[in-house]
Order: structure tokens, then C-alpha cells, then sequence
């Protein structure tokens, strides 16, 4: 095939591909970076279902949100990265806890 058959060809498939990726990107997993190439946020999914994952500046865990085969939930976490309130929806029922700096639930319902 002469070159300027095979650049047309490239340059129409690089055209269409081009095309399919502004309506549509299609992976497992998103990481969002600052400005400093630090990750802030994540989105993936596993074979238990999708997540959301918040960081903050340190590379400490902020808030989750899931909705895994078990249930949802969202967790927020101190500047440490502990675990210091849980909401969650399994399959036994909704469920709220608070945790102390030890992650010692200090408040539940039910």
C-alpha cells in the first residue's frame, strides 16, 4: 500500500478512535490526581461492587462510598485516616456508628 493510502488510513482510524473516546471511556479503575500528582480520589470497581475513595493532601483515607454485593455505605474518617462514623445499608438492615480516636464505637443505631 503506497504511504499516503496507509496515512489516510491511520489518520481516518485515529479520527474514529478519537470520536469514541469523547462519548465513551470504559476502565475499572479512575484515579484523580492535584496538582503535586497526589491522589485524591478513586473510583474502581471489583467483583463486590463500585467505590468511591477521597484523600486528602496527606494521602489519607477522608470519606468511602460503596455499594458492594453486601450493601452500601459511606465512611468518614479523621485527618489520621481512622474510621469515626459508618453508615451502611446491608442486607440485615440500615446501620449507623460513631467512633471514637481508638476506633471504639461510641454511638450506634440499631
Amino acid at each position: 500500500m503506497p504511504t499516503d493510502k496507509r496515512l489516510e488510513k491511520i489518520e481516518r482510524e485515529l479520527a474514529e478512535l478519537r470520536t469514541e473516546l469523547a462519548e465513551c471511556v470504559r476502565t475499572r479503575t479512575v484515579q484523580v490526581v492535584d496538582n503535586a500528582g497526589m491522589t485524591r480520589a478513586v473510583l474502581k470497581v471489583t467483583a463486590d461492587g463500585p467505590s468511591l475513595e477521597l484523600l486528602d493532601e496527606a494521602g489519607h483515607y477522608r470519606a468511602g462510598l460503596s455499594a458492594l454485593v453486601g450493601g452500601s455505605g459511606l465512611g468518614l474518617f479523621d485527618a489520621a485516616g481512622k474510621g469515626r462514623i459508618r453508615m451502611g445499608v446491608p442486607a440485615d438492615g440500615p446501620r449507623l456508628e460513631l467512633l471514637d480516636a481508638a476506633c471504639k464505637t461510641v454511638w450506634r443505631a440499631p
